[in-house]
């Protein structure tokens, strides 16, 4: 059965709240034969033609038929924008949708760095009257699922009691930029959540086709200094001359103070391109070159 995908503007608040939820689309999905059904209320336009979604897997079956897709505002139903599906990273359930040409108006989102968040800033997603649903950020932390793969997350907490953010909700400051998508519950007695990040979806708005590298070294997890304490042999950093007890000081310019900034370095990387780090062996700081990233291809 043939599907029809429509992502539609949402002018769905008061003018209090609009300056964030009016950059929200509203994607439904429509079968020949079918009434249309809201697949997500919360789909963001990251660039002037590309629109990002957390879809379930569930539902992103559907993505795997033959699909057309376009974008429509709220109020001029009769305009319609083609557009693609881009990207559908399955295992995080993150869809990019490429649109033909950019909507009417300026819709599109300005995101949001972790680093620019301090614990405590507010947070706030809208229900489906577009009521403000009020929280704060708690701060970054790193996921792990499944063997290796490691996400960065935004921490969040909502008031418990009231309405709890469906996954796929989009979370913005009350300024209105986009601070992520909700990805899971850490615990709904304590309303915890963590978001996928905005600099996340931006990423890879901007490197579709970027997959996970290796670099064939392991960290101490328990510990905030950047050391190594394993390489794998024969793997990229044990071939470009990295040693066990190397602490990690750099990586491509950028500097590293802490196990969360060589996690963050590494997965922020959009090919396969030889990489450059300094570390401290001893007393000594070195430099070392032309590591080659193995590459793990994710499924889409």
């Amino acid at each position: 059965m043939r599907h029809i995908f429509t992502i539609a503007l949402g002018l769905l608040c008061a003018q209090s709240v609009a300056f964030a939820t009016n950059r929200s689309f509203r994607l439904t999905c429509t079968g020949e034969h079918e009434q249309p059904s809201v697949i997500s209320t919360n789909v963001v336009l990251i660039q002037k033609d590309i629109a990002a979604a957390l879809i379930s897997r569930k539902e992103d079956l559907a993505l795997q038929m033959a699909c057309e897709f376009s974008i429509s505002p709220q109020d001029r139903q009769e305009e319609t924008i083609p557009c693609d599906l881009l990207s559908n990273r399955s295992r995080l359930g993150l869809t990019l949708f490429r649109l033909s040409s950019p909507p009417p108006g300026d819709q599109i989102v300005k995101t949001t760095s972790s680093s620019d968040l301090k614990r405590g800033d507010a947070v706030v997603f809208y229900d489906k009257e577009g009521n403000e649903i009020d929280g704060v950020y708690i701060g970054e932390e790193h996921y792990h699922s499944g063997i290796s793969f490691i996400i960065p997350l935004c921490r969040v907490q909502f008031p418990t009691g009231q309405i709890r953010p469906d996954r796929g909700q989009a979370c913005f400051t009350p300024q209105g930029t986009f601070v992520g998508f909700v990805m899971t519950s850490l615990s709904h007695d304590t309303g915890s959540y963590y978001l996928l990040p905005a600099q996340f979806v931006s990423f890879f708005a901007q490197h579709p086709a970027a997959d996970r590298i290796r670099l064939g070294c392991q960290m101490d997890v328990n510990c905030c200094t950047p050391e190594v304490v394993q390489v794998t042999p024969g793997g990229p950093m044990d071939k470009a001359g990295v040693r066990p007890g190397d602490i990690i000081i750099s990586f491509n310019g950028k500097s590293i103070n802490k196990y969360k900034d060589f996690l963050n370095a590494i997965h922020y990387i959009g090919d396969d391109k030889p990489i450059s780090i300094k570390v401290i062996r001893g007393t000594k700081i070195l430099t070392i070159d032309n590591i080659v990233p193995d590459i793990q291809r994710i499924k889409r």
